[in-house]
């Protein structure tokens, strides 16, 4: 299919006439983009952002382009906005809801967040959503479960085979919206403990990460080793270990820096520089190693009370000793830009350029893992203070800044990954 996006217009054919019939949708929802075939066959393509899916248009496209001429699609929710009543309807079920929380349908609510009130409900779905629901085509494997659609499609096509399956097809709805995308994800994060607190078992809001587009994940490599290899001898691994890795595969970019920082400082902490390594492993293979077991704790100890190194230090010399800058190089040439620039985020927080651009290659090999350490530790706390640290340059969590920082928690869960590899 051709989109509305190419650039080079020689060879592109003019879309077909009801391309006009969208236009204020794709202004809208500037992530999607309107294609057709050969056949002059349309859709909108990755609606959200997401490229998973496709609204299929039809023949008879008028329905539908009014459905969508007043609906914005926010790409970290499951939900569209619909933008002649400021209303935000999260997309739930057309199944039956289930037995352990019947009393959910209908449930309302007014939930007063930064001086506003919104007027909040499980309600029974628009005729928009339906809509949508209808057009949806699935075209690739989602991250998002196809935004909650696949229920509300089966039900238009099975709920007179199979009614025992479906109930009325229900939303949640959050009256009064009036905010940008940020604000609206921060008062849902809000909302969503509030629901969890009073209600353990209540459905609560998915927030979905940031789009592989918008934090750069196409410039990065895919093997680490150039291939997949074809036979891999495993370790043990610590799990706590296992499970920030786990973490970090979902998360959007800050979490996901912060967990693989967790990696590297988890493992930092029982880190012992050589010497006293080497006074605790000869005390250990010593033949008469169990012949006072008292004072052979004793010696152990006191051989690891000789570590002259502060945590920092041992999170730099862990680094030295499982991390190639190779390794990391590679990540930074493929996106050397967001590495040779100086970064501003949302909160005032400056990152100055990390390298000088491809030609300080050589000067990383020899010191770019101490800078990697200094310059992480200083994104790892600008992270974790809160706004109400007004002394202080932090990091918000906007959808700018999760952009911005893409290339530093991709590079971080590199370094993370070395450890875990080669830690001993």
């Amino acid at each position: 299919m051709q989109s509305n996006k190419q650039v080079d217009t020689s060879d592109v054919p003019e879309p077909p006439e009801c391309f006009k019939d969208f236009s204020d949708f794709l202004k809208r929802n500037p992530l999607s983009s309107f294609m057709f075939d050969e056949d002059r066959d349309c859709a909108i393509s990755a609606p959200w952002g997401e490229e998973a899916m496709v609204l299929v248009i039809p023949n008879d496209h008028a329905e539908l382009a009014e459905i969508l001429k007043n609906l914005y699609l926010p790409p970290r929710l499951s939900a569209i906005i619909h933008t002649d009543t400021n209303d935000l309807e999260v997309i739930w079920t057309a199944y039956k809801p289930p037995s352990s929380i019947p009393d959910v349908l209908g449930r309302s609510f007014t939930f007063r967040f930064d001086g506003l009130d919104y007027s909040c409900e499980f309600g029974p779905a628009s005729s928009r959503l339906i809509g949508i629901a209808k057009a949806y085509q699935p075209v690739a494997q989602s991250e998002t479960g196809y935004r909650n659609l696949i229920s509300f499609k089966r039900h238009l096509n099975e709920q007179s085979s199979k009614p025992e399956l479906f109930g009325e097809p229900s939303s949640f709805w959050i009256r009064n919206i009036q905010k940008d995308d940020d604000s609206i994800i921060e008062m849902i994060s809000h909302l969503n403990f509030y629901i969890n607190y009073y209600d353990n078992k209540s459905p609560f809001i998915l927030i979905h990460p940031p789009s592989a587009a918008s934090t750069g994940s196409s410039k990065r490599n895919r093997f680490r080793h150039g291939r997949f290899p074809d036979r891999i001898h495993s370790k043990r691994i610590d799990p706590q270990l296992l499970q920030f890795w786990s973490a970090c595969t979902s998360a959007d970019p800050a979490r996901r820096f912060l967990y693989a920082y967790r990696i590297i400082e988890h493992s930092a902490f029982f880190f012992v520089e050589s010497a006293p390594r080497l006074a605790v492993r000869k005390i250990l293979t010593s033949p008469h190693v169990l012949d006072d077991v008292g004072k052979l704790t004793h010696d152990v100890v006191a051989a690891v009370q000789k570590s002259r190194i502060d945590d920092y230090q041992k999170f730099e010399q862990l680094l030295l000793q499982t991390v190639d800058p190779q390794i990391l190089w590679q990540e930074i040439e493929n996106d050397i830009d967001a590495f040779s620039s100086e970064i501003i985020f949302d909160g005032d927080f400056k990152l100055p350029p990390f390298v000088a651009g491809l030609k300080s290659k050589d000067d990383f090999y020899l010191n770019g893992l101490r800078n990697f350490c200094n310059t992480s530790r200083k994104i790892r706390n600008a992270l974790s203070h809160g706004k109400e640290e007004r002394q202080s340059s932090v990091i918000t969590p906007t959808t700018s800044n999760y952009g911005k920082l893409g290339a530093w928690s991709h590079l971080m869960w590199v370094a993370a990954g070395e450890v875990i590899l080669y830690e001993s």
